[in-house]
């Protein structure tokens, strides 16, 4: 009983520290597109130009909001524009859940992605502020290259399944 313990706990390990087992791989590649997929978020939410320029490879394309943009230096002109654009007193929050990465190859993987996405203000004495509910809900579909520089994306469909505001006959909510 205690050799097979032992060969159960030492392949384990291995699977652990990421060295020798092959089946280890594809928890990697999921691992480093989940942290892409995150970093995005990230990024966009904090207007973080310059890292994220990182998250894309050169020909990537992204389409949301019924609009493309192709390869990388489009994309970060696109969060360039959003940032100079979002009023000083306004933030956003891409909330993400339900992800999914699946290996599609030794370089590449496909993921679909749930996205809560609140747009509100900024109150200047630092409370919470109040927003009646998502500006939108929907999906991401994503796919992604792997290579020695991580896990970038290489293509990314934003499909909108709600928009923000009252519910059809919904009375509005009270402010506060």
């Amino acid at each position: 009983m205690k050799p097979m313990i032992f060969a159960a706990a030492a392949l384990f390990a291995g699977a652990w520290s990421g060295t020798a087992l092959a089946a280890s791989a594809p928890v990697d590649m999921t691992q480093a597109c989940t942290r892409a997929v995150a970093e995005y978020a990230w990024d966009r939410d904090t207007l973080n130009v310059a890292h994220y320029a990182t998250l894309f490879t050169d020909d990537a394309e992204i389409s949301f909001g019924g609009r493309t943009f192709t390869g990388k230096d489009k994309i970060v002109e696109e969060l360039s524009t959003a940032a100079a654009q979002r009023p000083r007193a306004a933030m956003s929050r891409h909330v993400l859940s339900n992800i999914r990465i699946d290996r599609v190859d030794a370089t590449t993987a496909h993921g679909t992605v749930y996205l809560i996405l609140y747009i509100g203000p900024i109150n200047a004495d630092g409370r919470p502020s109040t927003v009646g509910g998502p500006t939108a809900v929907g999906a991401y579909d994503m796919t992604f290259k792997v290579g020695p520089a991580g896990c970038k994306v290489y293509r990314s469909n934003l499909g909108i399944d709600f928009r923000g505001g009252p519910a059809p006959g919904a009375a509005p909510r009270p402010p506060g």
